[in-house]
């Protein structure tokens, strides 16, 4: 009997474990969930502006258009004239040599005329652009003199930047007479700089682009001066 016992308790052990075995089966596996998660990341895309076409020059619409130029997207509030300080000296180049410009006037360092530095024949980038500073800031007090309607900081290096390489007779054709600057039309100044292009007679690449750089100023738009490539050349209708 004692036997029999140990049998049958061997066998009601293993049925008990069966039927436990089978519900285990029958229940579903519990489902682990992973919930995804999404990371915003931030993306920094290129603002690109287009400029409109004009009427003015075929080659200046060609300069800009159909090129699409990136604008430089500031966080912070745009030095403007650090942006004149560095867009002069790109267009003049550095010269540490004396030389004559295309339009046959003494210049040396970053198309300084100025006759001390002439006269020792060689300057130093440090000191070019020392000069270049003071020689800015006296031409941005000429505009101001000359232009008798308000303007914002990117317009006035604008003209500033014209003025350096055009002169103050030739900023006062600029903005003097009906339906220019100083009659209130701001609009203007996309019409008429972009004729300022011409040396001894013939247009010049590196002065239409510098034309097309300083109207870019003058609408507010920060485009580095190299954007502004080679475009097609023709006379102005």
């Amino acid at each position: 009997m004692k036997k029999i016992f140990i049998i049958g308790s061997v066998s009601a052990l293993a049925f008990f474990a069966g039927v436990a075995t089978k519900e285990n089966k029958l229940k579903p596996e519990p489902q682990v969930v992973i919930n995804e998660v999404i990371v915003e990341k931030e993306v920094i895309v290129e603002k690109v502006v287009r400029v409109p076409i004009t009427d003015t020059t075929t080659w200046f619409d060609t300069m800009l258009n159909p090129l699409s130029v990136p604008v430089v997207d500031e966080v912070k509030p745009i030095d403007w004239d650090m942006i004149l300080l560095r867009g002069v000296k790109y267009f003049e180049g550095f010269y540490p040599k004396r030389y004559y410009c295309s339009a046959g006037k003494r210049t040396i360092g970053y198309g300084s005329s100025n006759q001390t530095l002439f006269n020792k024949g060689y300057v130093s980038k440090a000191e070019a652009e020392r000069v270049l500073r003071l020689e800015l800031e006296n031409v941005r007090e000429l505009v101001r003199q000359e232009v008798f309607v308000k303007l914002e900081p990117y317009q006035l290096v604008a003209l500033t930047s014209f003025t350096f390489n055009c002169g103050v007779a030739n900023l006062k054709l600029l903005i003097n007479g009906r339906g220019r600057l100083n009659d209130n039309n701001y609009s203007s100044i996309d019409k008429y700089m972009p004729m300022y292009r011409l040396s001894s007679g013939r247009p010049m690449l590196g002065l239409e682009r510098r034309r097309a750089w300083e109207v870019s100023l003058f609408r507010g738009d920060n485009i580095d001066p190299s954007y502004f490539k080679t475009g097609i050349i023709t006379e102005s209708k």
